[in-house]
């Protein structure tokens, strides 16, 4: 992840020699700006679909084993390589903090481990409103003061009971997306939308579609990475010719359209 790759720069800043950056991935998750920066600006080399299967040495690390891994993410232990290193730093990526949202039984979404929230980013309890990383993991500070804009708002309209009526359609990620939030809007409001794609994919577009296929909406895109979140501004008028309850996000491929 990027804190990961800021790290070996700022390692190899304080003169600290970085053999390497393994990633289990077939792509690497981070901003691309931050691989440029952080690792192709000072040498550092990234190995893809590399993880590292054993750490060696006694009272402090002596050294590590890696390894590269198959289409399954397991490791091709035939093929691995020791290197020699007294230190280890391991970035294993963010979760959401979500101890308080558990104490007050919210619902929760598998994928982004975070609370359900509607366009309002109310929870599943009412009056209960949440933002940020407690969401969702963010790449930007903008996209969580965005939120936090949203979420301060609808929290001072429920005080009020000014609340705008509950949302009327159901996000749903489909093909190459992991992860939708909000996970409902109203077709009679304007939103933002955010999302992450499950895969690196160029030329491709982002398709809103009903659950038998019907299109409804298409942007294209130059390329989606999933360490860069994806988000869409959806109006009314987008959706005016929409009166399903279920709207699903799709990513694709130019050259696949429509098959």
């Amino acid at each position: 992840g990027d804190i990961g790759l800021i790290m070996a720069r700022r390692l190899t800043l304080e003169g600290i020699e970085v053999a390497g950056v393994f990633e289990i991935m077939p792509y690497a998750n981070g901003l691309n700006r931050n691989i440029v920066q952080c690792l192709h600006d000072f040498d550092i080399p990234l190995h893809l679909s590399t993880t590292v299967v054993e750490i060696r040495g006694q009272n402090r690390v002596e050294g590590v084993t890696v390894a590269p891994v198959d289409e399954a993410l397991q490791p091709r232990l035939d093929r691995a390589w020791d290197i020699p290193c007294d230190t280890l730093l391991v970035s294993i990526g963010l979760i959401p903090e979500n101890e308080l949202s558990q104490q007050m039984r919210l619902r929760f979404d598998s994928a982004t481990r975070g609370p359900v929230v509607s366009s309002a980013m109310e929870c599943s309890r009412d009056g209960i409103f949440a933002c940020g990383n407690v969401v969702h993991i963010h790449d930007l500070v903008d996209f969580v003061s965005a939120e936090a804009m949203v979420a301060g708002r609808s929290a001072g309209q429920y005080v009020a009971g000014t609340l705008p009526r509950p949302d009327n359609v159901q996000l749903q990620p489909g093909a190459n997306v992991a992860y939708c939030v909000p996970h409902t809007i109203s077709t009679e409001r304007e939103h933002t939308v955010y999302l992450r794609a499950r895969k690196p994919l160029d030329a491709c577009t982002l398709q809103l579609t009903e659950p038998d296929g019907t299109p409804v909406y298409a942007r294209k895109l130059r390329y989606v990475f999933p360490a860069e979140m994806v988000n869409l501004k959806l109006r009314p008028a987008i959706l005016q010719n929409f009166h399903g309850s279920i709207l699903r996000v799709n990513i694709v491929e130019r050259a696949t359209e429509g098959e």
